[in-house]
């Protein structure tokens, strides 16, 4: 998949991609989205997010059964971009798409490790 993101983050306040010196972290920040699907295999859903995120700053990269009811997923996204931060805006165009097609009940910002441990040690 071959997507250009266009980058909304330059003005929002998010989730720094890199520690300070710009070091590269083992893994990109980004989302988990719980979903209700109930009518779709793992790999038609998977298909659909896919889909459906190609168009946003993220790209799915696991789902897996959220666990308790039948038909819930969690779907890990994470930001496509090498260097950038996770801003509200960006998140908002992913839940939006999602919703055309999908009932998404949760969402979690997830910052990658190396900025989440640097923000603890202030």
């Amino acid at each position: 998949m071959s997507h250009q993101m266009q980058t909304q983050s330059a003005m929002q306040p998010g989730i720094p991609l890199h520690p300070p010196g710009g070091q590269p972290t083992s893994r990109r920040p980004g989302i988990v989205v719980v979903l209700s699907d109930p009518g779709r295999s793992a790999e038609e859903l998977a298909d659909a997010l896919v889909r459906l995120a190609g168009g946003t700053a993220f790209q799915l990269t696991d789902l897996v059964p959220a666990g308790g009811a039948s038909g819930r997923w969690r779907a890990s996204f994470e930001l496509r971009a090498a260097r950038g931060t996770v801003g509200d805006a960006q998140i908002y165009g992913l839940l939006r798409m999602l919703a055309d097609e999908l009932r998404w009940i949760e969402v979690q910002k997830q910052p990658a490790p190396a900025a989440a441990a640097f923000a603890h040690a202030g």
